[in-house]
């Protein structure tokens, strides 16, 4: 499982990083600010990367393995 609790988007970044084998820029500095509680077993990169926009309005771009979050 991937589990965040209340956990800080640069761990966040870190973690996904890791599970999914991309790597993930932030463009916006306020991103940073933001922290994230879920949990994941088995979905996409894409499905999480599509909960994190629906609960916190952030946007992304995946380009192969690259992938920018930005507001």
């Amino acid at each position: 499982y991937l589990i965040f609790a209340n956990t800080p988007m640069q761990e966040v970044v870190k973690k996904l990083e890791r599970w999914y084998g991309v790597q993930i820029d932030l463009a916006d500095k306020e991103l940073s600010d933001y922290s994230f509680t879920a949990r994941f077993q088995s979905e996409s990169v894409t499905q999480v990367l599509d909960l994190l926009k629906i609960s916190s309005n952030i946007r992304y771009r995946i380009k192969g393995k690259n992938i920018v979050l930005y507001k």
